[in-house]
């Protein structure tokens, strides 16, 4: 890539998030006046690894805007990150660049590990940008980019990327990973503040628990890695400094990896918060044994922390040290979790169905769990092998790898691999546990909010500055989505029970009433698109039955004409057509009954046909919109295997009447 001007554009992409996830909290934003929960940090980072007297940046955040044709053509070269979930956005948005002629750098957790599978991408960026940064950026300016730059810490990956790649990538062995204080403030500034929830910093990376099913210590290491505290604040200084006065989310693999530098930065985020009155209510990602540390959790709660998500995983101890989650074995986590509750801490949680070691009655013990604990925010998934993880490893060295994971293990119906159990009970088992936390008149949701603002410490302050005209958006526009919903009766009943026996949880009740609107939608839509394709796929099975008896029937009337019959059934009727047209008049009683039989079964076939379409229509339009939108391609699909299975037996308009 040459420039000879002053300056190279620089077009930083962002692919849009799937809205029927879980973090997305797409059905909840637009409560609130906002349209997605998180920025981007790492092309933010990168943004600012860039000199700005040597580029011009412009950020597309997709799941703001769409990309725009003036933006690529503007753009000398197109960075583009991006996470697994974003898979299929991310096809179809290097499809379109391919055209442009245009460079395009592509980084991030997916493509470092599917490069093999991306295509139209003349440079991978593959893991920690801060390792090979300034080569990279040496080549970029000279216009000689590699193929790929990495500085991979294991052989095994080292060799995999020389054996895809080989001469034509930039790929040396490092002996650890990069110190992450080589990352500069990120360009917050770049950012419409406004179309967000809350706003990302990272403290540090790493995670030394090791899960069998994660892939994150594979790829941050074991052992945390943190930033230098003053750097923590300078970018909370930056924050506060670009008006910004909603929650702060410490995106660290695992806040509390390293509990001793944990406690130094909480006791700095203290004195920040109180110095500047507590602007930014604080959200993280932890673990259980936080509540083994009470002088952790006095900390965590003066900071301002109201929000953590940890990984609970499951009831089941065998399923825990089946995947190596030692530190929920010790103790009870339904004690643990009400300790940190107590200190006015939500948690937010995941749970996973599809362990070998899971029990039978895994669905009712997981459900049973998840009440007792009171977690309003439960994420259920099943299991995933993702790339790069030892569970991945020992499945494919069990042959029990089916397909490549989604990257969005809640809300979907379908395993990446063989799971131990029968697959129809796994998946019984999941949707059983998902409809009973986000049943269709959440039940359950509110109990578990009722257990939760029972353990909430009275008179706990809500953090934030909340403007008065968000307040009135929030309660005008959930009531409105409340009062139209099967759970109407459990939404307003809690909200009246909150006002009257603990007033100070009400702002905490709307926010859960809130967020439980958006995990119920995704819910309810996961499953009207399962029971759809659950009814599509009986459709096929019945049509491919009924076509099946009227092949039989077709096969002995023209057997009985003399045709061959069988496999060769459509040729057979072409060759009866063409006798019944030529010899019209000396054509046999048998071959034109035949031709009559025939001309029937056929008719029957293509009006079945007809009939089973407009059945799957009927039902399709009955949908959500959501799930009419998933599920278009799906219902394209069927249609076509619908003709496919009708082949070369649909009746043709009949030249000549035979027999008449």
């Amino acid at each position: 890539m040459q420039n000879s001007r002053a300056t190279t554009n620089v077009l930083l992409l962002y692919p849009e998030t799937p809205r029927d996830t879980y973090w997305s909290f797409s059905h909840a934003l637009g409560m609130i006046g906002k349209k997605v929960s998180t920025p981007p940090l790492g092309l933010l980072t990168i943004a600012a690894m860039l000199p700005e007297d040597r580029f011009s940046l412009r950020l597309t955040d997709m799941n703001i805007g769409p990309l725009h044709d003036g933006d690529i053509e503007w753009a000398d070269v197109i960075f583009v990150s991006s996470m697994i979930a974003h898979k299929d956005c991310l096809t179809q948005v290097l499809e379109r660049l391919k055209t442009s002629g245009k460079p395009v750098v592509s980084g991030g957790p997916y493509t470092s590990t599917a490069y093999a599978e991306t295509e139209n991408v003349d440079c991978f960026v593959i893991g920690e940008a801060e390792a090979i940064w300034d080569e990279f950026l040496a080549d970029l300016e000279a216009g000689t980019l590699k193929r790929a730059y990495a500085r991979p810490v294991r052989d095994t990956e080292e060799k995999a990327l020389r054996d895809f790649f080989g001469a034509s990538a930039s790929i040396r062995r490092a002996e650890e990973y990069p110190d992450v204080d080589l990352a500069p403030l990120p360009r917050f500034d770049l950012l419409d503040m406004n179309q967000y929830s809350l706003m990302p910093v990272q403290a540090s990376r790493g995670c030394p628990v090791g899960c069998e099913f994660c892939d994150i210590w594979r790829r941050f290491g074991r052992k945390a890695r943190n930033k230098a505290i003053e750097r923590l604040l300078a970018e909370f200084d930056e924050l506060y400094r670009l008006g910004w006065r909603d929650t702060v989310f410490l995106v660290d693999d695992n806040f509390i990896g390293n509990k001793v530098r944990a406690k130094s930065l909480l006791a700095a985020i203290i004195a920040w918060q109180k110095a500047h009155g507590y602007p930014f209510p604080l959200l993280t990602e932890s673990t259980l044994s936080m509540a083994d540390d009470d002088e952790l959790l006095d900390l965590m709660e003066e900071a301002g922390f109201n929000s953590v998500f940890v990984g609970i995983e499951t009831p089941a101890h065998e399923s825990l040290k089946e995947t190596r989650k030692h530190i929920n074995t010790t103790g009870s986590m339904s004690d643990k979790v009400a300790k940190i509750q107590a200190r006015g801490i939500q948690l937010m949680s995941g749970f996973i169905i599809g362990f070998d070691a899971d029990p039978d009655d895994i669905a009712d013990r997981m459900s049973a769990c998840i009440q007792e604990m009171g977690i309003p925010q439960a994420m259920i998934g099943l299991l995933s092998a993702l790339p790069e993880t030892d569970l991945h490893e020992r499945l494919t060295a069990d042959g029990r790898i089916l397909a490549g994971a989604s990257g969005n293990n809640t809300h979907g119906f379908e395993m990446n691999f063989v799971p131990a159990r029968p697959m129809e009970t796994v998946l019984e088992d999941y949707k059983k546990v998902l409809d009973a936390a986000y049943s269709r008149t959440l039940d359950g949701y509110f109990e578990r909010c009722r257990v939760l603002r029972s353990r909430w410490p009275a008179g706990k302050r809500t953090l934030g500055v909340i403007p008065m005209s968000m307040k009135l958006r929030v309660l005008t526009s959930y009531l409105w989505a409340a009062v139209r919903s099967p759970y109407r009766k459990n939404a307003l009943w809690f909200l009246l029970e909150t006002a009257f026996t603990k007033p100070s949880f009400l702002i905490e009740a709307f926010t859960l009433g809130v967020k439980g609107h958006h995990l119920w939608a995704i819910t309810r839509n996961a499953f009207e698109i399962e029971n759809m394709r659950m009814y599509m796929l009986d459709g096929m099975r019945r049509f491919a039955a009924y076509l099946q008896s009227k092949r039989s029937d077709l096969g002995e009337a023209l057997a009985r004409a003399g045709q061959q019959a069988g496999d060769d059934l459509a040729d057979a009727w072409e060759s009866v057509k063409r006798s019944a047209s030529s010899n019209a008049a000396d054509a046999s009683d048998d071959v034109r009954a035949a031709y009559r039989r025939a001309e029937e079964v056929l008719r029957e076939v293509e009006q079945y046909r007809q009939r089973i379409h407009a059945d799957v229509k009927a039902r399709f339009n009955t949908l959500s919109r959501e799930a009419r939108a998933k599920l278009v391609s799906d219902i394209d699909t069927f249609a076509a295997e619908l003709e496919r299975l009708c082949g070369g037996l649909r009746a043709d308009p009949v030249p000549v009447r035979v027999g008449a």
